[in-house]
């Protein structure tokens, strides 16, 4: 877990800051006609928290609403509440770990072998959501769920060792067996058996039971584990482009959420992903008729300043205009939904 940022969490809520919209409305006029009201906001919540400056409460606004605009068009809304939407990666490391380097290292390439076959069936299943609902979903096959795995063929030490005359592979191929380049410790791992069972999965519905292959694999003491859903029945969430430059603030940083520790009402508490030595940590919120953006800003350190390169989770808060409801908690630099974590 993240550090916390100072000696205490002591809510410090002494001063709101709201966006007095003059030419800066005509940057998000469209948004707003389109989200319904809206606007950018700041409180405070631990010790260093500041109040952000009319200019970067301006910037933070159109990425706030150019955000809300990527959510629109994913049409991801129903889904979030109704369909399948992960919130974890699909494939799921062993339990215990890797016992080397080089096994984890292999992981990562996707560099796997099959010794045996696989089972043939796919067919459908089921996800069981926490709340006693699910979803009625059609299934891959092991194969496919074993390519998505092998996406990286063998690595070339393997290849070079077994026949060291053959000519150098395309490093660029993948799972039809060719090989890839990799510097350091490098194995494949060696996949015996696999067959259906179940998996719990973070999703935008909580932690769900859903089908997955489990894979037997002969160098590792725990077996690797891929979601069995189809693609078709899967909603990926969509992806942001890294924010813009400020030309007319170039010191000017967002910050991303790390974690959400409380959304009641009008309150939203969450922590800020800052540096050690960031200093004027301002918390901002946008709110519109459907989503809801958090973020933050800071102000880096002097370049000549000596400072240790540590992530630190800043606690802070914010004061929502209307109560948060059914709206959708978004992140403004990830361009990603908020939740708290399920274990």
């Amino acid at each position: 877990m993240l550090p916390e940022f100072g000696s205490s969490r002591r809510a410090a809520a002494t001063a709101t800051f709201r966006l007095r919209r003059g030419l800066t409305l005509l940057a998000v006029l469209p948004a707003l006609l389109v989200a319904g009201c809206a606007g950018a906001a700041t409180d405070q919540a631990g010790p260093g928290v500041t109040t952000a400056p009319a200019d970067a409460a301006a910037a933070f606004e159109r990425r706030a609403a150019e955000v809300a605009r990527q959510w629109r068009d994913a049409n991801l809304t129903g889904p979030w509440r109704e369909g399948f939407v992960p919130l974890a990666p699909l494939t799921i490391e062993p339990e215990r770990g890797y016992p080397d380097d080089a096994t984890k290292n292999a992981a990562s390439a996707g560099w796997y072998r099959l010794a045996g076959s696989l089972p043939r069936e796919a067919g459908t299943g089921s996800v069981a959501f926490p709340d006693g609902t699910s979803l009625r979903v059609p299934l891959v096959s092991a194969d496919a769920a074993y390519r998505a795995l092998a996406h990286g063929g063998q690595p070339q030490c393997e290849r070079s060792a077994a026949a060291p005359d053959a000519p150098a592979p395309d490093a660029s191929a993948g799972a039809d067996g060719s090989v890839s380049a990799h510097a350091g410790p490098c194995t494949a791992l060696t996949v015996t058996a696999a067959k259906l069972g179940t998996a719990q999965l973070r999703t935008s519905r909580g932690l769900a039971t859903v089908p997955a292959w489990v894979f037997t694999v002969k160098e590792l003491p725990d077996p690797m584990v891929r979601v069995a859903v189809a693609p078709e029945a899967v909603r990926p969430l969509p992806e942001l482009p890294a924010p813009p430059a400020v030309p007319a603030d170039p010191d000017f940083h967002l910050v991303a959420t790390q974690t959400l520790d409380r959304a009641d009402d009008r309150t939203v508490a969450y922590r800020l992903g800052v540096g050690a030595c960031d200093s004027d940590i301002a918390p901002l919120v946008w709110e519109s008729v459907d989503v809801v953006v958090i973020g933050g800003t800071v102000t880096p350190p002097d370049q000549d300043r000596v400072c240790v390169a540590m992530l630190v989770a800043a606690p802070v808060e914010v004061t929502l205009t209307t109560p948060l409801g059914t709206r959708i908690l978004l992140d403004a630099t990830t361009g990603q939904p908020v939740t708290k974590n399920l274990t």
